[in-house]
């Protein structure tokens, strides 16, 4: 089992204009670590809405390789800002590999359905 955690809080909207937020919650990391102590081979990705699509989908792709049962998932701000462009992706990453489990996490209630979203976690 391969376990990916993409996590990225976007954009935060102020009154002096928008800034990219560099305000890290550590939730991510500590499922990821949980999950390491489980013996699962798992990793994060961090600012992934700043990577170039095609070189994120090729390097998630990469660290699946062969792998049978993979699990992604998405830390995402409580605004849920990045979670339309997490669909898209995740649609286009069950295109090469069908057998990927969705996560979601980091929102204050639930978003996405179970058309695309296999396991969803209320944060803070």
């Amino acid at each position: 089992m391969k376990f990916l955690v993409l996590s990225d809080l976007n954009v935060k909207h102020t009154r002096g204009g928008s800034i990219k937020n560099n305000s890290r919650g550590i939730g991510a990391y500590y499922v990821t670590q949980k999950a390491r102590e489980l013996g699962i081979d798992a990793t994060n990705i961090d600012y992934f809405l700043d990577w170039p699509r095609e070189l994120l989908i090729h390097s998630i792709l990469s660290f699946f390789d062969n792998e049978k049962e993979c699990i992604i998932g998405y830390s995402g701000s409580i605004d849920a800002s990045g979670i339309d462009y997490y669909k898209s992706l995740t649609q286009d990453l069950r295109k090469e590999l069908p057998q990927l489990k969705v996560m979601l996490g980091g929102f204050r209630e639930p978003q996405g359905d179970s058309t695309w979203v296999d396991i969803m976690l209320i944060g803070r």
